[in-house]
């Protein structure tokens, strides 16, 4: 099966906006990191890059998660772990 990467943009009040998906991580992390199209629209705290295998129908968790947080005063997205009030959800890209 095929494997895409999705991004999704995660509000710290909880609304959840997937801005694209990819075939390759590299592709999905360089948008992130370097905040293509303004993907952050000075609203979303969070960002989520999922792993996501072709084929599953929901529920499915992704293979892997990579997380990043905004960062104001620097202007971009650096990466973080998961943050403790999101432990327990899954599937924020596609579910």
């Amino acid at each position: 099966m095929e494997t895409i990467f999705t991004i999704t943009m995660v509000e710290a009040r909880g609304s959840n906006r997937i801005v694209g998906w990819f075939n390759k991580y590299d592709e999905a992390e360089y948008i992130v990191l370097n905040n293509i199209n303004d993907i952050n629209e000075c609203s979303y705290l969070f960002c989520v890059i999922e792993e996501i295998s072709g084929g599953y129908v929901y529920p499915c968790p992704p293979k892997n998660e990579w997380w990043f947080r905004w960062y104001k005063n620097e202007n971009k997205y650096k990466g973080i772990l998961k943050p403790d009030m999101y432990k327990r959800v899954v599937s924020f890209g596609i579910g």
